[in-house]
C-alpha cells in the first residue's frame, strides 16, 4: 500500500509506570512517536482507526523487574478472539514483552495495552512501544 491507503501510528511510552505484582493494568503516558496526533487519544491511552480496514496492532513493553510478565492488546477495551493475552515466563533483572496481531477494525475502534507482572516492577519509559499500521 502506498500513498494515502497507508495509515501508521506509533507510540512511545513517556517515562515511567509503576505496575503493582499481581494486577492487571493499563499502560498510560503514551507519546507520539510517529503517525497524526488526532490518531490518538492520551486521555483514554489509546491509538484509533482513521478508516475501516485490516490492521497489524503491535506492541512492546519493557518491564524493570521480570517475573512472569503478560502483554494483552485489547480492541475495544476487549480481548481479540478469545484470548489477547502472550506470557513470557522471564525472571530476572528486566524483561520485556513483545506480540502483534492482525485485526480487522471499523472507523473509530481502538487498540491499547495492558500488562501483568508477578512481580513489582516499571513499565520503563521511551522503551516500550504501541503501533497500528493499516495494511488492508
Amino acid at each position: 500500500l502506498v500513498g494515502s491507503e497507508m495509515c501508521i501510528r506509533d507510540r512511545y511510552k513517556n517515562g515511567n509506570q509503576a505496575i503493582s505484582s499481581g494486577s492487571t493494568q493499563a499502560v498510560t503516558g503514551w507519546a507520539v512517536s510517529n503517525g497524526l496526533n488526532s490518531m490518538f487519544s492520551s486521555a483514554n491511552n489509546r491509538i484509533i482507526a482513521p478508516v475501516g480496514g485490516t490492521y497489524i496492532v503491535g506492541g512492546m513493553i519493557q518491564f524493570s523487574q521480570a517475573g512472569g510478565v503478560h502483554i494483552s492488546i485489547l480492541k475495544n477495551n476487549a480481548a481479540v478472539g478469545n484470548d489477547s493475552y502472550l506470557d513470557f515466563g522471564a525472571n530476572g533483572s528486566a524483561g520485556a514483552a513483545t506480540y502483534s496481531m492482525v485485526i480487522p477494525m471499523s472507523t473509530n475502534d481502538w487498540v491499547s495495552v495492558s500488562v501483568y507482572n508477578t512481580v513489582s516492577s516499571n513499565v520503563n519509559g521511551n522503551r516500550s512501544k504501541l503501533w497500528l499500521v493499516k495494511v488492508s
